[in-house]
């Protein structure tokens, strides 16, 4: 049955046109409200008075920013950092963290550039060792200069160590009291971990912001801050480099730069890809160092920066050394007994002791012949067969 239009509009209820010009006077009105606020001669709101209100801040018109001289910036480490940035070096543990700042400040210091990275003057370095001995640093330092051609005259008094291993008060209370205006260009800390006080945590979001809050204000007193800092466990090669910190994710936000070190694919002993990530400049292209244990140094080497998987795997090659020194100690040891000393050295469980043994004997590492066991039954007996993971002379891994 077809349905009379008309009908339906007549149940559908009308607006009222008394209503509908009532509407319209409104948003008249509205309008007149707003152009009388812009009007001349009308009465001006009044304005909030932000300098007063931000006493202790620098405020700024953007009008001045735009009408006066801006300085240009001024890197001292072309396209990476320039004087009052905050930045961080990371890398997977006994990565050469510690020997690449060194080679780095001595660099600053001596005005040369660094593995290709431009170093545009020299530079005033304070070195803050909260890690080494005294005579361990002083060891590394002279054969890094000795072999990297830098002269005692080349630095002179323009890279300054502070040997404060053990006092991470004492630091940290230097640190807050950074004077303004100082000469100094760079300040680096080594490690970060070793200037946190009593009770305070890496993983506390807290206590890493009151930590950064101490490097942001050392950087607005003049100097660069460059962070020494440990990546977090296992495999970081597939992570991004904003994610690889251990600790807070706070590091992250708070610097302004972050240089990374990786195990280079095709040489993870010496090799190392270099990346920087950067919050005001843009960033060199990533690159590929390598580290000579007998000399201290790092050269640039033409080669694609590609990172080696990093992590569990070299924590496994730490295993089967650890499996080795046990048969190397005790010739002719049970199975049974060097899965139970593996256990009880490294504390893993004893399925990942006895696929550990196993990988060492497929890699001809130790050597398993079966013997006849005072009781009776048959028992395997492990022998070093190959030289093993002879520790490398040099100056360390940190």
């Amino acid at each position: 049955m077809d349905r009379d239009p008309t009908a339906a509009n007549a149940a559908t209820p009308q607006p009222c046109a008394a209503d509908a010009a009532q509407h319209k006077q409104d948003a008249l009105a509205g309008l007149d409200a707003l152009r009388l606020q812009d009007a001349p001669g009308a009465e001006p709101k009044p304005e909030m008075d932000v300098a007063t209100l931000f006493g202790d801040f620098e405020v700024v018109n953007a009008e001045e920013i735009a009408r006066e001289d801006v300085p240009p910036a001024k890197p001292l480490l072309v396209g990476v950092f320039e004087r009052g940035d905050v930045g961080q070096v990371s890398a997977p543990p006994k990565c050469k963290k510690s020997f690449a700042v060194c080679d780095l400040g001595l660099h600053l210091a001596a005005g040369r550039d660094w593995c290709g990275l431009r170093v545009t003057r020299k530079c005033n370095v304070v070195y803050l060792n909260a890690e080494l001995k005294a005579d361990a640093l002083a060891r590394r330092l002279r054969t890094m200069m000795f072999h990297g051609e830098i002269r005692p005259e080349d630095v002179g008094d323009r890279f300054k160590v502070v040997n404060g291993r053990g006092d991470s008060e004492g630091l940290r209370s230097a640190l807050e009291e950074w004077p303004k205006d100082d000469s100094t260009d760079v300040v680096i800390v080594d490690p970060v971990s070793s200037i946190m006080l009593p009770g305070e945590d890496e993983c506390n979001a807290d206590d890493v912001r009151q930590l950064c809050q101490v490097f942001a204000r050392v950087a607005d007193n003049g100097p660069a801050v460059l962070c020494v800092l440990h990546d977090r466990k296992g495999d970081v090669s597939g992570l991004d480099l904003r994610d690889r910190v251990a600790g807070s994710g706070v590091y992250a936000r708070t610097c302004d730069f972050r240089l990374t070190l990786t195990p280079a694919e095709g040489d993870k002993e010496r090799g190392l890809c270099v990346e920087v990530l950067t919050r005001n400049t843009e960033a060199p292209a990533p690159f590929t160092i390598v580290f000579d244990p007998r000399s201290c140094t790092f050269r640039h080497v033409d080669v694609p920066p590609i990172r080696a998987k990093y992590g569990q795997t070299n924590a496994d090659a730490m295993l089967e050394k650890s499996a080795v020194e046990i048969v190397a100690q005790s010739p002719g040891i049970t199975a049974g007994d060097l899965k139970t000393q593996l256990h009880v050295l490294t504390g893993k469980h004893e399925s990942k002791c006895r696929e550990i043994v196993k990988a060492a004997e497929a890699k001809g590492l130790i050597v398993g012949t079966v013997q006849r066991h005072v009781k009776g039954y048959p028992a395997t007996r492990y022998n070093v067969c190959a030289p093993a993971f002879t520790a490398p002379g040099g100056g360390g891994n940190a």
